[in-house]
């Protein structure tokens, strides 16, 4: 595990000088189990376990360690959706030379080289790393059955995405911290998920099921840093800031210079939930290969 402190961006310092982000960043899933069950405490919503999907602390920390794959079959249905609906295509194509093909190549035919035909050939994508930050918190008034649907949508995305391009998956939630760390101040506990090959089981859990962050996260920064869980960098009115300067903060711990999409919170209405074959057809055309161009 790595700890970060880092003062926020500057578009947050202007509104909130002290602000500062309390990074606490997982290598993996073994690492964040181990660490939240070491951890004494008891989980938010103690009496709320709708709310928390079903599960408390303890059992969902046994799913993060064993898997579950319940959640996999609404992913599976949403990239079933994309494929027969979208001209998606996950390999780009290059030139090669061979003995048949639809193209000739005079001067080699001249030259009597066998490889006097040119074809196109499927092939993986040199595109560079991504990595998604997933921001697994969501509003009071957002059901686990929704929590459920938007973690389903990110995983299909996922899935897809790795077959484009290198992805890196870390998820998580970020809140706001006591005042005593800084007005303005956020924890931000992350996980890296193993995708490169995709752990399923596991990774389904972790970012679909409302327990994690409510019953996991949610209990470790009242814990830690006695968080009245309100929203990033203090309350509502910085919602949207979260929102903007997500990508920009994460990208300065997680791939410096790189590529990052960020993933906010959910806080009222989210296409995730409303739409999510289309979110994850925008996000593909924004950052793997365009679902609407011919072959």
């Amino acid at each position: 595990m790595r700890t970060v402190t880092l003062p926020a961006v500057d578009t947050v310092l202007k509104v909130l000088p002290e602000s500062k982000i309390h990074f606490e960043l997982f290598d993996n899933l073994g690492e964040f189990t181990d660490k939240m069950q070491a951890t004494k405490t008891g989980y938010h919503g103690e009496n709320m376990r709708e709310w928390c999907g079903g599960m408390n602390k303890a059992e969902s920390l046994l799913a993060c360690r064993n898997g579950d794959l319940s959640s996999v079959p609404i992913a599976d249905e949403m990239m079933t959706q994309i494929e027969d609906t979208a001209r998606f295509h996950t390999k780009s194509f290059r030139q090669v030379q061979d003995v048949v093909g639809g193209i000739p190549n005079v001067p080699a035919f001249l030259a009597g080289h066998p490889l006097n035909m040119r074809r196109r050939e499927r092939t993986n994508s040199q595109y560079a790393p991504l990595v998604i930050v997933a921001d697994l918190t969501s509003s009071g008034g957002i059901s686990a059955k929704d929590v459920l649907k938007r973690g389903c949508a990110i995983l299909a995305l996922v899935r897809l995405l790795t077959d484009t391009r290198p992805v890196e998956l870390w998820a998580g939630a970020e809140l706001d911290c006591d005042s005593k760390y800084g007005k303005g101040s956020n924890f931000a506990i992350f996980t890296k998920m193993d995708t490169a090959p995709l752990d399923l089981a596991r990774v389904a859990h972790f970012i679909t099921h409302a327990s994690v962050p409510r019953a996991v996260h949610y209990a470790y920064g009242q814990h830690k840093y006695d968080s009245p869980l309100r929203w990033a960098y203090g309350n509502t009115i910085h919602y949207e800031m979260q929102r903007n300067v997500g990508a920009e903060s994460f990208a300065r711990v997680l791939n410096p210079g790189g590529d990052v999409l960020y993933i906010p919170p959910i806080y009222a209405k989210d296409n995730l939930i409303s739409n999510p074959t289309a979110w994850i057809k925008d996000m593909i055309n924004r950052y793997g290969w365009n679902t609407d161009s011919e072959e």
